[in-house]
């Protein structure tokens, strides 16, 4: 979670889709 914080907000997109593929 720290990586995504910090990470810029197109790797933050990243970070999203990656939650939504484990809810999907």
């Amino acid at each position: 979670m720290r990586m995504i914080v910090s990470s810029t907000r197109r790797q933050s997109i990243d970070g999203i889709a990656f939650f939504v593929n484990l809810f999907f």
